[in-house]
Formats: structure tokens, C-alpha cells, sequence
């Protein structure tokens, strides 16, 4: 998603996610694994942004 970006554009973007990092795939992963298990249960109708903040 960033490959044609500047190295510019990437660090103003990087300025604007408060963990300083972008995504990775196991962030998703640990979000789904939660949502997946028991820990989850009494959850309802909620939105999880898995944005870095």
C-alpha cells in the first residue's frame, strides 16, 4: 500500500499513528485470535480499530 510512496510520505505518516509503527499482519492476527476466543464472549456490536492508536 505505501511501495509508491516517498520516504517523505512515509514518515508523515508514521508521525500521525501515536505507536510510531505501521501495521503488521500479527497485529490483525492477535485482534482475530481475541475475538475468536472465549476472552470475547460478552462482547457485543463493537468496532476494534486495529490502527496503532
Amino acid at each position: 500500500m505505501t511501495k509508491g510512496m516517498s520516504v517523505d510520505q512515509r514518515a508523515a505518516i508514521l508521525q500521525v499513528i501515536p505507536l510510531g509503527r505501521q501495521g503488521r499482519p500479527e497485529d490483525v492476527a492477535k485482534a482475530v485470535v481475541f475475538l475468536a476466543s472465549s476472552g470475547s464472549d460478552y462482547l457485543t456490536e463493537e468496532i476494534m480499530d486495529v490502527d496503532g492508536g
